[in-house]
């Protein structure tokens, strides 16, 4: 079992659609939470973020937010102030969701983390 807890948090439905990408290549993804702001005040969505955070109980939770300032990561921001083993990474990607999904069992945080941003730099080109 994995130490790492995933949040994958989004505006309106985009962390569902990432859902079914993801269960269609890994299957049931186990400690991870796909939630939207949808709905939601900026209070209720911290609230939330907390409620889900204590289900997971992990060693560490890694939260990705789709916009790096919109209301998603600011809750997010806040509530990562009061728990150091929470990492937030803004405005991923699906080859960087990939990348953390084949991986995070087999890495180190520290050199997963690198590895998933660099995976959704490279996955943005002009072609």
């Amino acid at each position: 079992m994995s130490e790492i807890g995933t949040i994958i948090l989004t505006h309106s439905q985009l962390a569902f659609g990432y859902q079914k990408i993801l269960e269609k290549m890994f299957g049931v993804l186990e400690d991870t939470i796909f939630l939207t702001n949808e709905g939601l005040s900026f209070e209720e969505l911290k609230n939330k973020l907390v409620e889900e955070i204590n289900k997971l109980n992990k060693k560490n939770i890694i939260i990705f937010v789709d916009i790096i300032h919109g209301s998603c990561a600011q809750a997010a921001t806040e509530v990562k102030k009061e728990n150091e083993n929470i990492r937030l990474v803004c405005g991923f990607n699906l080859p960087s969701l990939i990348k953390f999904f084949t991986y995070k069992d087999r890495k180190s945080l520290e050199e997963l983390l690198k590895e998933v941003i660099d995976s959704g730099k490279e996955g943005i080109k002009e072609v």
